[in-house]
Formats: structure tokens, sequence, C-alpha cells
């Protein structure tokens, strides 16, 4: 399990989202694998990109210009279109079954 969300930077993740492929952002090449923290995993669940996108601008108070925005509209977009499912990491579910229940969410093809 990673440290961070891969999203917005929150500490303990509590999510798995998994892809079909990685993803080549020139000159990055991301993992198949994305850490997400509770709030950003709403976000992904609902597809709704421009709404995670503002739940990191707004949770740091980052400025960001129009043109890096449409870069992460495009990379968050791809992300989303290869999601092969979303799961609550093991150390989460331990931490659920002291309380707290969450429903977990495969998507097939077409998330």
């Amino acid at each position: 399990m990673k440290d961070v969300c891969d999203f917005c930077s929150s500490t303990m993740p509590m999510w798995t989202v998994l892809c079909s492929e990685r993803i080549l952002a020139f000159p990055v090449l991301y993992s198949k694998d994305w850490a997400a923290c509770n709030k950003c995993v709403e976000y992904i669940k609902a597809k709704d990109v421009n709404g995670l996108i503002d739940h990191i601008i707004l949770k740091d108070n980052i400025p960001i210009s129009s043109g890096f925005r449409e870069k992460l509209q495009w990379l968050y977009g791809r992300i989303f279109s290869m999601i092969e499912s979303i799961k609550e990491d093991s150390l989460s579910t331990s931490l659920s079954s002291q309380g707290e229940t969450r429903t977990l969410a495969p998507f097939g093809n077409g998330f």
C-alpha cells in the first residue's frame, strides 16, 4: 500500500484503482495501479474528472493555468477509461471490520 494518494497527496490512501494498462504521458510512464483516498475515490467512482481536479486544487489551494487543467483532464480521463476495478486495500479492510463497512465496486469494460 502506498503512503499517499496519487491524486491529491492525502496521507493513508484506502483504495487502489487498477487500470487495464499503463498510461504514457510523455515523458512519464504511469503505473497501472493508483492509490486513492476516500474523497478522491468518490469522484473516481462517479467518473467526475472536474470534481476530482477541483478537489485537488481546493485541498491545497493550488493556482493552476487552464492549460495545466486541460492536461489533468486528459490524464484523468485516460485513467477513468481504463479502470478495471477499484478495491479497498487490506489495511483499510481490517479497519472497516472494526466498525465501518464499505462496498467494493468492481468495474468491467467501459467503467
